[in-house]
């Protein structure tokens, strides 16, 4: 019985070092055409991060075009919009997962969890620095000024 269980472990063990020596001649492979081809993969890599970034945002608006979730701002630039944390601690959660395309990464690994928004650069900025966006606050003085009139 010994020698069967000792004749497994001898080819279990083969497969493992002919599957690393694979692994490491395809890393190998890879790592040269990368060197040949920079600009190709360079181009590859920059758009498969924008199509991810743009899946999430609209993920997260739930619309086919991306707007600022802000009341009173509705910026439509792509390259002016962000995915803000809700409830704060975007910054702790950066430190934890990485920003910009680590960040995009971890909310499609994690089947886009709640407490996530987008907004543009300028209404994010705000809420950090200030509690809240200039927008909101007009927004809020609008609806109380319609509840006096009517």
């Amino acid at each position: 019985m010994d020698n069967g269980a000792d004749f497994v472990k001898m080819v279990i063990e083969r497969i493992r070092e002919k599957e690393t020596t694979r692994r490491e001649k395809q890393r190998m492979c890879n790592k040269q055409w990368i060197e040949n081809h920079r600009d190709r993969h360079n181009a590859n890599v920059s758009k498969n991060n924008a199509k991810l970034r743009l899946q999430c945002l609209q993920h997260y608006c739930g619309s086919e075009v991306p707007f600022c979730q802000c009341p009173g701002c509705r910026e439509t630039t792509i390259q002016f919009l962000t995915i803000d944390h809700i409830n704060g601690g975007g910054t702790q959660h950066f430190k934890e997962v990485g920003g910009g395309t680590n960040f995009y990464n971890w909310l499609k690994r994690n089947n886009y969890p709640d407490g996530f928004q987008v907004l543009c650069m300028n209404c994010n900025h705000a809420k950090g620095h200030y509690g809240k966006c200039p927008h909101k606050e007009r927004a809020e003085l609008i609806e109380i000024a319609l509840t006096f009139e009517g």
